[in-house]
């Protein structure tokens, strides 16, 4: 695999841009208005999770020279997004802690992500 370099170094942005949207969305959270669960959900799960996916598109394709088509795109989406909820609902249920669910995202979604990335460009 060639692209594991241009991969890391996508996933690292994509990982730094959601930290930097999730602690925007926990500073609005935590600024005493009112959003509801529904709020939640939407400002600290799935708000971070795009942004990542963005900023991993846009990296990818500065640092691999690859653009990813549109069946390349759901497909990394559906994959992020399910184990995110995954993680969301460890957490939920009280599985998991918090650092525990977000390690065990973060390298489900990296190993996933790259074996996905791998078997696109052997195609």
């Amino acid at each position: 695999m060639k692209d594991w370099l241009a991969y890391s170094g996508a996933f690292a942005c994509a990982l730094g841009m959601a930290a930097l949207c999730y602690m925007a969305a926990f500073r609005t959270l935590m600024s005493g208005a009112s959003y509801g669960f529904g709020g939640f959900v939407l400002l600290a799960v799935v708000l971070p999770l795009l942004a990542g996916l963005v900023a991993f598109g846009a990296a990818f394709i500065g640092f691999g020279g690859r653009r990813f088509d549109v069946q390349g795109w759901v497909l990394g989406f559906a994959f992020v997004a399910l184990a995110a909820a995954l993680a969301f609902g460890l957490i939920v249920v009280d599985v998991l802690e918090e650092i525990a669910a977000t390690v065990l995202l973060v390298v489900v979604v990296y190993v996933g992500g790259l074996i996905m990335v791998t078997r696109a460009s052997d195609a």
